[in-house]
């Protein structure tokens, strides 16, 4: 795991000029967090493991654990564990669906991670991810069958307050804001954010995958405020955008193409 480091929701604008009521308006309706159940300790673990993508399943029960730059464990509970190297996967064109397969000497594994909402047969837990792994150990002839749910294991170090800092490269002045400058609660567990853009609170979820994140659309109150022509709209930037993500010097970096769009400062 390397640990270097979708507009907004056209329902609504950011700014409605004329309107003082600062309500808060939904966006479209969107799935539930994925990882709802799942605590911050267990997420954490997994990350601090190197864990990039984990899956589960029931009946029998078993567990997959990704590492994309070190492993895949799969072990199930009447005995059967195999450790591969890690493969690339393969992406299905308009499925979502992503293969990969590994083979050594002692088995074979063939994983299929699927991007569409799955539910836990016990717990009752979403995830992101439903998952099929197929495996084979040496002395079988045949593929075992197995399916349950999955996803990626974000970045834990998102979860923070964070104060938006310069907009591709320019620092944003506190005095074009009324609140001051924009800030961000990220919760990496939840996999949502809240804040204020500098004038108005925005809210909504993202996804992430290794080092990139996925806002989804975005919700706003509509109160009007007053900036100074070319103040970046900060809720446009983030709104069902997607990023490639990195740490350093105290600070959250968004980029797109290597370049930095976004620098945003921690905040205690």
């Amino acid at each position: 795991m390397n640990k270097s480091f979708k507009t907004l929701a056209a329902i609504l604008p950011l700014f409605a000029v004329g309107c003082t009521t600062p309500a808060l308006v939904s966006a479209p309706s969107t799935e539930s967090s994925p990882i709802e159940g799942q605590s911050q300790d267990f997420l954490y673990k997994l990350w601090a493991q190197g864990i990039d993508f984990y899956a589960r399943g029931n009946e029998p029960f078993w567990n997959l654990d990704m590492d994309f730059d070190q492993r895949f464990q799969f072990t199930v509970l009447n005995g059967l564990n195999l450790n591969t190297p890690p493969t690339e996967g393969t992406l299905a064109q308009d499925t979502g669906i992503t293969r990969y397969h590994a083979k050594i000497e002692s088995g074979e594994l063939v994983i299929f991670a699927n991007e569409k909402p799955c539910t836990d047969t016990m717990s009752g837990e979403r995830f992101a991810y439903t998952v099929e792994v197929q495996a084979k150990p040496a002395s079988d002839t045949s593929f075992r069958n197995f399916t349950g749910c999955g996803d990626y294991v974000p970045d834990m170090r998102l979860t923070d307050t964070w104060m938006v800092e310069q907009v591709e490269g320019v620092p944003l002045k506190p005095a074009s804001f009324m609140k001051g400058l924009p800030r961000l609660e990220l919760s990496a567990r939840e996999r949502r954010l809240n804040g204020h853009d500098g004038c108005n609170r925005i809210g909504g979820a993202f996804s992430t995958k290794r080092n990139t994140i996925a806002f989804k659309p975005l919700m706003s109150t509509r109160m009007f405020c007053q900036t100074p022509e070319g103040t970046p709209d900060i809720g446009a930037l983030l709104a069902e955008k997607t990023y490639d993500f990195e740490f350093g010097n105290n600070r959250l970096y968004l980029k797109k193409d290597n370049k930095i769009i976004l620098t945003l400062k921690h905040v205690d």
